[in-house]
């Protein structure tokens, strides 16, 4: 904080997409910020935020709770490649 919009929307206009990771809860986060400001800009680069969702959680080790929760090596790279094709889709 403060989050440097100018540098995220020139970050978000230079890349195919964009994608947050957060360790937490994703309510209240950096990557509800991005996605508010990219929003209210207009700026229509494919954008995906991972973290916690807000939701019940099991108790098991923070690998397992980030596996789950798709912010494993695996799941970050799906993401990126989901998020990926949908800019190639759209442009």
């Amino acid at each position: 904080k403060p989050l440097d919009i100018g540098r995220l929307l020139e970050a978000a206009r230079a890349c195919q997409a964009l994608v947050t990771v957060e360790e937490h809860m994703l309510g209240g986060g950096l990557g509800e910020a991005c996605a508010r400001a990219m929003l209210e800009s207009g700026c229509p680069t494919p954008f995906r935020a991972l973290g916690i969702p807000d939701e019940s959680t099991v108790t098991c080790s923070q690998s397992d709770i980030f596996r789950h929760n798709g912010i494993s090596r695996e799941g970050l790279a799906s993401a990126a490649c989901d998020v990926l094709a949908i800019a190639h889709a759209a442009g």
